[in-house]
């Protein structure tokens, strides 16, 4: 499995429409020691999808890889108990909409989504690929034509291969079932993120190959390939969002970012170190 390369410099667009509004019936509390609010004084609750290796890993109450590298030194400095809210990707959305999370980790920007959430700095990008079994001959987008093409609810490649390959397409409620179907032989290739390639269940097989996609592949735009990925917080806390911002950009000065590049197998490359554009107040 090849090494997952760090990019930076193009908006994400994958789309997902979750109606409900900023904010929540929950009152967060100020910490005695931070000027942010918090759910529960003391403590950071993080809302997680599931591991994305080397971004992030997700283990009960542990979190590795880039965002546990940024989240722990943050709860660390803040003197703060890091509590991970585990469940699926729609539910952490609206966990931290509805602030039953002060934060939500590793987020692609959308214009709908910004409305519902604020955004951090980006920390890190995924490209796109396909993927598929080393029993299939991928030669190009035509190579998948009659073939079963997963996809997942709410991912920005959805709405793509089905206008491309209609009903052959079959969609699934997430990652984890859209792999084992790869696995299992119900569908032939993804288009999908490299990230889900390096993630349970197709960590570690050597039976998974992927090939990148390239500018005019299935109609997607050279900005279309790189997705950048943010951590959110909700609307209106604009305070926490500057403290975690200010988290990484130390780490980055101290050479600790550096490293936990190194350690995740994560090359870096340089990025505009911006947040997107903004569909509520912080």
């Amino acid at each position: 499995m090849r090494k997952r390369v760090l990019v930076w410099s193009l908006s994400a667009l994958l789309t997902l429409g979750v109606t409900a509004a900023c904010g929540g019936s929950s009152s967060p509390t100020q910490s005695a020691t931070n000027n942010f609010p918090l759910i529960s004084s003391g403590t950071l609750t993080v809302a997680t999808w599931g591991t994305s290796p080397p971004e992030i890993v997700v283990n009960g109450d542990q979190l590795t890889g880039l965002d546990g590298a940024l989240l722990n030194a943050f709860a660390s400095d803040h003197k703060l108990t890091l509590k991970v809210f585990s469940t699926d990707f729609a539910s952490s959305i609206l966990a931290v909409q509805q602030r039953k999370a002060d934060m939500g980790a590793y987020f692609y920007w959308s214009p709908a989504r910004s409305q519902q959430m604020f955004y951090t700095k980006p920390i890190f990008a995924d490209t796109t690929v396909v993927i598929y079994k080393d029993t299939f001959t991928y030669t190009g987008p035509d190579s998948l034509k009659g073939k079963k093409i997963g996809a997942t609810t709410g991912s920005v490649y959805t709405p793509i291969v089905q206008k491309l390959f209609g009903n052959n397409v079959v969609v699934f409620p997430g990652i984890t079932q859209m792999s084992t179907a790869l696995i299992n032989g119900q569908v032939d290739a993804l288009v999908e993120a490299n990230t889900v390639a390096t993630e349970p269940p197709l960590a570690g097989r050597t039976d998974i190959k992927q090939t990148q996609v390239n500018p005019g592949d299935f109609g997607m735009t050279a900005d279309q390939l790189t997705h950048i990925a943010y951590n959110v917080v909700p609307c209106g806390s604009g305070k926490l969002a500057d403290a975690l911002d200010a988290e990484l950009a130390k780490l980055q000065s101290s050479g600790a970012w550096t490293k936990a590049l190194s350690d995740n197998s994560a090359q870096p490359v340089t990025f505009a170190n911006d947040r997107p554009t903004q569909g509520c107040s912080g």
